[in-house]
């Protein structure tokens, strides 16, 4: 009897303690989402719709990164996704003139009520590898298309994942033949002097997974060491 009684109070601390770190966890998690949401509030002047399901997503990806198991980066929201019921448009044209530069554009989708961070809508621009690709022309934007499908779609491109394999000992060489291959880059030669600047040569073997387009110095960070 007596071991039952302490096996039953060590269950119950067990239990008691489980309790306080998770109580923990939770005041944590609802003070971080608070201080997220203030910075998504601040960069969508006051409009932004970053909800609790955005911030289980954002603390996912930040634990991930911890753990080394992806360099993706959690995309705070910059299309604006709120709109008045009474002038709800299932879709918006815009015209992009001929020379249009990374400026002039964050000024168009700024216009149209597209973006509300030029600052984040030129990390993208910069991250996806677009800044020297805009292509004029008439575009439709509908609803509910996000910040890198818009941008992708201006720069004549869309966004796709692909999947691929890098094998054990491979060379900054192969690795450029086999990106080539797969169109993610445009020279393999160039891939190489780009592996060598950032003093990164060794690639890590097996499947790869990128969501393109994205510019070969961050193609590089996700499959080396």
């Amino acid at each position: 009897m007596k071991d039952f009684n302490k096996v039953s109070l060590f269950f119950l601390k067990l239990l008691e303690i489980l309790f306080l770190i998770f109580f923990f966890v939770f005041l944590v998690f609802i003070a971080k989402s608070r201080i997220d949401r203030l910075y998504a509030n601040a960069i969508n002047n006051g409009k932004a719709n970053f909800r609790v399901s955005d911030e289980f997503d954002k603390s996912k990806t930040e634990v991930l990164n911890l753990m080394g198991k992806t360099d993706e980066k959690y995309e705070m929201p910059i299309v604006k996704e709120k709109q008045e019921e009474s002038d709800k448009k299932e879709s918006l044209m815009i015209n992009v003139p001929a020379n249009t530069d990374v400026d002039k554009l964050g000024e168009i989708l700024l216009n149209n009520n597209l973006i509300t961070s030029t600052q984040e809508y030129k990390r993208l621009m910069d991250e996806m590898g677009l800044n020297n690709k805009i292509l004029p022309g008439n575009y439709e934007i509908k609803e509910g298309m996000k910040a890198k499908e818009i941008l992708a779609d201006i720069c004549g491109t869309e966004i796709h994942d692909v999947t691929f394999t890098i094998e054990e000992g491979a060379s900054a060489m192969d690795v450029g033949n086999l990106l080539v291959h797969l169109e993610m880059i445009e020279s393999a030669s160039a891939f190489v002097d780009k592996c060598n600047e950032m003093g990164r040569t060794t690639f890590v073997p097996g499947e790869h997974k990128i969501t393109m387009p994205l510019k070969v110095a961050k193609i590089i960070e996700q499959i080396t060491v």
